[in-house]
């Protein structure tokens, strides 16, 4: 039997049954076609219906899935984007959220899965722009399937409300902390400031300045100037005070500062005061008007006078008073224990400045020796001060000049006096070298110094070639290379030069050479007790050794015994300036002196 005669018994013998099978095989291929369909269709139909629902929605609604296709969306959704419907299906969520991942879609799942999730975004729009969204997102079924339902809101506008809420909301508190005039901290600041270092145990002081006759000030130029003047004050107390310093004006022309104390370490403190003082010696310029202001302080001191910021207000407050029941420009502490030596330094520059204005300081001369001849060969003007009765030495107040600013003036006197007498004594005849004026560095680079000096020299008819200037060696560290320059100017001029208490100052050998310097005047305090220190003899060697490679004189200073005298000439030193010859004369004493030496001599 062939294969095909063997196919066609078998047929004939199962044809029901494979008719049986067909039946089976065609409806169940109908009836998952059918389910599928009815399927798809309720799905469909299920989408067509939320779009249809969500088409109304003002809210920017979408639903996504795992991947983040977007599946169904509102309207408005399409609208905030900038889209159209057909081109939200081309896009996915990740095009609208560029910072979102498919990690962070997988973390959403997972905590949707619990909770819903509100959170603020950014969209990207279709032109690039961006916006700020406000998202609320949880889990649906569709069909069985999970996707996420998100309700998108564009708050950029409320953003900007907020923004500019806060940034009012910090202008206002900026406003109640700070005065509108000066823009420093005002009373509130300072009062908080004060509660939190309190609060921390901080050392400090607290310091209140008012100024003096402002009342007068604003009656005599208006209170524009007035205005103009606290702000004009306002502006030195930041430039000139050290910037660990709280600075605020607490009232009309009242100013408080706290200044920090480090384990109860009064030297910033110190300073702070001098600081302020400095600047009410100069006139304030306002408006080309030049107006002379003067303060009075109140200090009181954390913890030692006060533990509470309302006592410590009142404190400073009524040390405040006090200072101004002594005079203008001082000040006062609650804490008398504090005050001697302020008061005391106030008390010599209040009454230096009388002395200056009414020519109550006078110069003595110290004449300088050639021991090899005992000749006068020149002097040192030298500055006296009686006060009351009682005479007040040099480094009592020379260096309380310098720090209160009355410096200039102090050295104006003395070269005044100085080359007045000097051109009077060379004009008689009588003079014996050169009147040696001390300067200070600070005197003489101040912008007009120079003018002074021309000034003063046509004034008195003086010569430069009888002056010379001796600047102290330490304070030239002030500004090496403007005090050289001015040097050189007055070498230019024919002024001699030179450098006193050498040897105390620690300066550089590379500015010795460079010094424009025709003397230098060796400390007495190697000179003292020369026998018995061998240290002081090596130093005395050494700078003579250097002066000579220099060409330069030396003059040693404070001789006053037999003994130091033999050791300057076995040294080759014979320029002396000291009580074993003279002591300071006064110019009365100084001119018989020179008198009588002429008429020895003629």
């Amino acid at each position: 039997m062939d294969v095909l005669s063997y196919c066609q018994h078998i047929l004939n013998e199962h044809y029901f049954l494979f008719i049986i099978i067909g039946v089976l095989v065609t409806i169940i291929v109908l009836f998952f076609t059918f389910y599928y369909i009815k399927s798809t269709k309720n799905l469909q139909n299920y989408i067509n219906q939320l779009e249809t629902i969500l088409s109304t929605a003002s809210d920017g609604i979408h639903i996504f899935d795992e991947k983040g296709r977007i599946i169904i969306f509102s309207d408005s959704f399409a609208s905030m984007l900038g889209y159209t419907r057909d081109e939200i299906y081309k896009i996915s969520i990740f095009d609208i959220e560029k910072n979102l991942t498919k990690s962070d879609i997988e973390e959403f799942r997972e905590r949707l899965k619990t909770q819903k999730i509100l959170l603020e975004t950014k969209h990207t729009k279709k032109d690039g722009s961006v916006i700020d969204v406000e998202i609320n997102e949880k889990t649906i079924l569709l069909n069985n399937t999970p996707y996420i339902y998100a309700v998108s809101r564009d708050i950029t506008q409320r953003k900007k409300y907020e923004a500019n809420l806060i940034k009012t909301k910090e202008h206002f508190a900026y406003m109640a902390h700070h005065d509108s005039l000066t823009s420093l901290p005002n009373r509130l600041s300072l009062i908080e400031k004060l509660d939190d270092m309190t609060s921390r145990n901080d050392s400090f002081a607290l310091i209140f300045i008012d100024l003096d006759s402002f009342k007068e000030i604003n009656d005599s130029y208006g209170h524009s100037i007035g205005d103009h003047l606290l702000i004009k004050i306002a502006e030195l107390m930041q430039t000139s005070i050290s910037r660990k310093i709280f600075i605020s004006r607490t009232s009309g022309d009242e100013f408080g500062m706290i200044c920090p104390m480090v384990n109860a370490n009064k030297a910033l403190l110190n300073k702070t005061l001098d600081q302020i003082l400095k600047m009410f010696h100069y006139p304030i310029q306002v408006d080309n008007i030049d107006i002379f202001a003067t303060a009075c302080m109140g200090i009181s001191i954390y913890p030692q006078t006060a533990r509470t910021t309302t006592l410590l207000l009142q404190q400073a407050d009524i040390a405040m008073y006090r200072a101004k029941q002594k005079g203008k420009n001082t000040f006062s502490f609650y804490n008398e224990d504090l005050i001697q030596e302020f008061l005391e330094k106030t008390t010599i520059a209040t009454n230096l400045k009388k002395a200056i204005l009414n020519h109550e300081l006078v110069l003595n001369y110290q004449p300088q020796i050639d021991a090899l001849t005992n000749e006068i060969i020149g002097m040192e003007a030298l500055i006296r001060w009686e006060n009351a009765g009682v005479f007040i030495l040099p480094n009592q107040f020379i260096n309380i000049a310098e720090e209160r600013g009355l410096i200039f003036e102090l050295g104006e006197f003395i070269i005044r006096q100085g080359c007045s007498i000097a051109s009077r004594w060379d004009k008689e005849g009588i003079l014996k070298g050169k009147i040696s004026l001390n300067i200070s560095s600070k005197q003489l680079i101040h912008p007009y110094f120079m003018k002074q000096l021309e000034y003063i020299m046509n004034e008195t008819g003086c010569t430069s070639h009888i002056i010379e200037f001796e600047i102290v060696e330490s304070s030239m560290l002030i500004d090496i290379n403007l005090v050289i320059e001015r040097l050189n100017l007055l070498r230019e001029k024919g002024f001699s030069i030179a450098i006193d208490d050498f040897g105390t100052g620690f300066s550089s050998l590379s500015y010795i050479k460079n010094l424009p310097v025709d003397k230098i005047k060796i400390d007495r305090s190697f000179a003292q007790n020369i026998q018995s220190e061998p240290k002081n003899q090596a130093i005395i060697q050494a700078i003579k050794a250097l002066c000579d490679g220099l060409n330069i004189k030396v003059l040693v200073e404070g001789v006053e015994t037999q003994e130091e005298l033999d050791y300057m000439l076995g040294y080759g030193i014979h320029i002396i300036q000291g009580y074993y010859h003279y002591k300071p004369l006064s110019q009365d004493e100084m001119e018989s002196l020179l008198k009588q030496a002429f008429v020895s001599t003629h």
